[in-house]
């Protein structure tokens, strides 16, 4: 509704102003930031090359700009993440899904009073199954659990964990781009692929041809927002920063994923 939409411009403008005062204050500071060696599609890149990069990067770097501040990244596997967040040794991480067990040990961001609490969230990640349009079976994503047979997944992507964990028996066939994997999907070759909806929709945009053959299942097989959450040592000595940190994150994520997506698809 307008009235809808004057609520939330009016709320990101009056972030905006918070962040224009709150940057002077921060000014200088380094906050030392874990994040994975995996590749996460376009958010991320792989963590063998020379200068991280990718779509949460950028946002993090619009943060810098906003707040005067500066972000040290170290990647580790994230067994190593994991037990530097149980420790308690890390100052902030990023991306990881909220449940109550991490709530516990990391301060995550909460909803506030006049503000969207989802708008905060650095990343949403839905992964939907897609299939050619001869695929004959009618089955949901819950019931992709007793097929077996061939998905096309993106060569170094988290996917084949996600598929394993939903039924061993699928088996995985690597590609290198997802133009090449929707090209195959496209033409018959593979029946099914498993690819995340951004990089999939950016991809289609530029190659409207690659879809004409494809749909996709009605819901994402994966479906969770990852956040930046932080130490609750760092957390209790710079609350007024954390939160600045997640207000320019909400005032910018979403103009910056949207124009900055094709950088980095293949």
């Amino acid at each position: 509704t307008l009235k809808g939409r004057l609520g939330g411009n009016m709320n990101k403008i009056l972030c905006c102003l918070t962040l224009m005062v709150a940057g002077p204050l921060f000014a200088k500071q380094t906050i030392e930031l874990l994040t994975l060696v995996d590749k996460i599609g376009p958010y991320l890149n792989d963590g063998q090359e020379p200068k991280i990069k990718g779509l949460m990067i950028d946002l993090l770097d619009q943060v810098e700009k906003d707040l005067g501040i500066k972000f040290k990244y170290t990647r580790v596997p994230y067994g190593r993440a994991k037990l530097m967040i149980k420790n308690g040794k890390y100052m902030g991480f990023f991306p990881q899904s909220f449940n109550e067990k991490r709530d516990k040990i990391s301060v995550f961001p909460k909803g506030r009073e006049g503000e969207v609490s989802n708008v905060k969230f650095i990343l949403n990640s839905k992964d939907y199954l897609y299939a050619h349009k001869s695929w004959s079976k009618s089955f949901t994503n819950a019931e992709i659990m007793s097929h077996v047979g061939d998905v096309i997944i993106l060569r170094g992507s988290n996917s084949k964990n996600i598929l394993e964990k939903v039924n061993k028996d699928l088996k995985t066939f690597d590609v290198s781009t997802f133009e090449q994997g929707l090209r195959m999907l496209n033409a018959g070759r593979k029946q099914l692929g498993f690819f995340p909806e951004l990089a999939t929709k950016h991809t289609l945009k530029r190659n409207p041809h690659l879809g004409e053959n494809i749909r996709s299942f009605k819901e994402p097989l994966l479906d969770r927002k990852y956040y930046l959450h932080f130490s609750p040592a760092f957390a209790g000595e710079n609350s007024k920063l954390v939160e600045s940190i997640w207000k320019a994150i909400a005032v910018h994520r979403d103009r910056i994923y949207g124009e900055g997506v094709d950088k980095y698809i293949d």
